[in-house]
């Protein structure tokens, strides 16, 4: 049995049509949309050059919206995901 050693930057750069992404500027909304119509419980956060600026997870919302009455209505994905 061999192991496969695959460099997770050649993994992202080739997800756009599979991993759900949006931009550090889109609505939180819109990024928990996306994870539910995909279902997947995270969306990877890319600006639109491509640079990735890191990952926004399920987990990351439901802090949100424990902590704030208005959950994540009027937030930014950067407003939300933690670095």
């Amino acid at each position: 049995m061999s192991l496969v050693s695959i460099d997770i930057a050649s993994v992202l750069r080739h997800s756009r049509d599979i991993v759900p992404q949006v931009t550090p500027e889109s609505p939180a909304a819109e990024a928990a949309r996306l994870m539910a119509s995909h279902r997947s419980g995270a969306v990877l956060v890319r600006d639109a050059g491509g640079h990735i600026h890191g990952v926004l997870s399920e987990a990351e919302i439901v802090r949100i919206v424990a902590q704030r009455a208005a959950g994540i209505r009027g937030l930014a994905v950067e407003e939300v995901m933690r670095r």
